[in-house]
């Protein structure tokens, strides 16, 4: 079958998706992503149907036609006219040209994009949602859903209801009260990973423990690194800290020999190497962090990183912190407590219960073709 996997071009909507996109094509599958270019290299091997423009450059084209209120995306119907006024109304007629030139038999959109189901609409195929971790607030949701609707009836577009909701987040960290939807499909999240020419570094004393500080994807917060990579240096650990091309990480003056700015290196490449994560809390890494069975300290700064922290703090997996000051004692103890290892032994031991990427393809396959007429 000829698969679309369509994202938002960003990196926290792009890269839990490709999982499932390399399971289809290991399957044998012809699978292309839908989204900006510039995610070509990041998304090797599956390929990239280049359509509209990148993430900043939509940032940019909403606020100028909002208030910087509505730019902040504080509100359902901020969100929704980000991504559906700004952002479909960019996209959707180069997407709609990629795409049916791609011809696919089934679309899976992430979990806030409105350009893959209208595009599925227009070309009359079965359409699935593929969850980013926690489901979206309702209100949220029905905004944008709302919007999107606008949209496609101002085309003459009629979007079909999904055939599936691939959800990536266990029932355990979702809103209390969440009801899993009818349609939901379990997949277990799997740590970002992709061939790389990285080799880990050395440090003087090997024997330390080793901590992964990273901010991901979203965060340019570097005073908050900086005092927590200063703090580390007062711990007997060595130290690996991410960094995106163009924001070194502010490593404290005496860091050589225990402190190693490795850049963007795929999770799945790093996880294995360390014994515990200091992180702002973002749902990727935290869905990484749980299924390496690590535990964590997170300094959350937005609500949606306050939330997931907690959930999986309660879980035993880990230590929510207002800020960096606490970062040194909340690393030594989880490295010498029991206790948050066998939360995240537990955490992760939820993760392994969720299908395999390959295997709720399988059955989201099933459903496709129960539903062709």
């Amino acid at each position: 079958m000829r698969i679309l996997f369509s994202a938002v071009p960003a990196h926290g909507h792009v890269l839990p998706m490709m999982p499932m996109a390399r399971a289809a094509m290991s399957a044998g599958h012809q699978v292309s992503l839908l989204t900006n270019g510039a995610f070509r290299e990041l998304a090797e091997p599956v390929p990239v149907l280049a359509a509209g423009p990148t993430f900043d450059e939509l940032s940019a084209a909403h606020s100028a036609r909002t208030s910087a209120h509505s730019a902040a995306m504080r509100t359902p119907d901020d969100v929704a006219e980000f991504f559906v006024g700004t952002r479909v109304t960019a996209t959707f007629d180069p997407a709609s040209a990629a795409a049916a030139a791609f011809e696919p038999g089934l679309l899976i959109a992430d979990a806030a994009d409105e350009v893959g189901p209208l595009v599925a609409a227009q070309l009359g195929v079965p359409w699935a949602r593929h969850s980013l971790g926690t489901a979206l607030p309702p209100e949220f949701a029905a905004a944008t859903a709302a919007a999107a609707r606008l949209f496609g009836a101002a085309r003459g577009l009629h979007r079909p209801e999904r055939v599936a909701y691939l959800d990536i987040c266990p029932v355990a960290l979702q809103a209390e009260g969440w009801e899993p939807p009818s349609d939901r499909i379990a997949v277990r999240p799997t740590p970002f990973d992709r061939e790389t020419s990285w080799v880990p570094p050395a440090f003087d004393e090997p024997a330390r423990p080793t901590v992964l500080v990273t901010l991901g994807t979203m965060l340019d917060d570097l005073p908050l690194l900086r005092e927590a990579l200063e703090g580390l240096a007062a711990v007997k650990v060595n130290v690996l800290v991410t960094s995106m091309p163009g924001r070194p990480a502010p490593l404290p003056r005496q860091s050589e020999g225990w402190a190693h700015d490795i850049g963007f290196v795929p999770l799945g490449r790093v996880l294995p190497l360390v014994d515990a994560v200091v992180c702002a809390g973002g749902m990727g890494t935290i869905l990484a962090v749980l299924a390496s069975s690590l535990p964590f300290v997170s300094m959350p700064q937005f609500p949606s990183q306050r939330w997931i922290t907690k959930r999986a703090a309660d879980l035993g997996a880990g230590i929510v912190l207002d800020g960096p000051a606490g970062v040194p004692g909340a690393v030594v103890s989880l490295l010498s407590d029991n206790r948050h290892h066998r939360g995240a032994a537990a955490s992760a031991a939820i993760l392994a219960e969720m299908a395999e990427p390959g295997v709720a393809l399988a059955e989201l396959l099933e459903i496709v073709t129960e539903c062709s007429p």
